[in-house]
């Protein structure tokens, strides 16, 4: 069974786990034009077999794990800000995580800021197909970027 999940025009904050999160269910989460902060885990997090993000004109900052995170496909980040998550020490959270363990996903970050994570800004898995268009990735702990083709 697929489920979407569509959040417009919100604010999430301060829950004292994750902001979004489908579990393990066949999901895609659409978020748009809304502010995913504060919260005790990750912002967003799908990771069901073939879930999926999709982020437009978002704001998603001060999360305690990734900012977006989301195993399968597609990860799509646009015109969003994605700043200051993860946790100070623990080096694996990261801005934007999209693990695509299905060959040929999608993975892209367009128009888009990410900065000042804890971890690494992103990673895109090695069966993504990894776009990053006219975006700033700047000041993440782990340096930039991790991309992982194989």
């Amino acid at each position: 069974t697929f489920s979407p999940i569509t959040v417009n025009e919100s604010v999430i904050s301060n829950n004292e786990e994750k902001g979004v999160y489908t579990g393990n269910t066949n999901s895609l989460i659409t978020v748009t034009s809304s502010k995913i902060e504060n919260n005790g885990g990750s912002g967003i997090t799908s990771s069901g077999n073939y879930s999926g993000v999709i982020v437009r004109k978002s704001i998603i900052k001060n999360n305690n794990g990734h900012g977006i995170y989301s195993s399968y496909w597609p990860g799509i980040v646009d015109y969003c800000f994605v700043e200051n998550n993860g946790i100070e020490g623990q080096r694996g959270e990261l801005g934007v995580y999209i693990g695509s363990y299905q060959t040929g996903a999608i993975g892209e970050i367009n128009f888009s800021t990410i900065t000042n994570n804890k971890g690494y800004g992103y990673y895109f898995g090695s069966s993504s197909n990894a776009y990053i268009k006219n975006s700033i990735i700047w000041n993440n702990n782990n340096g930039c970027e991790k991309l992982f083709k194989s």
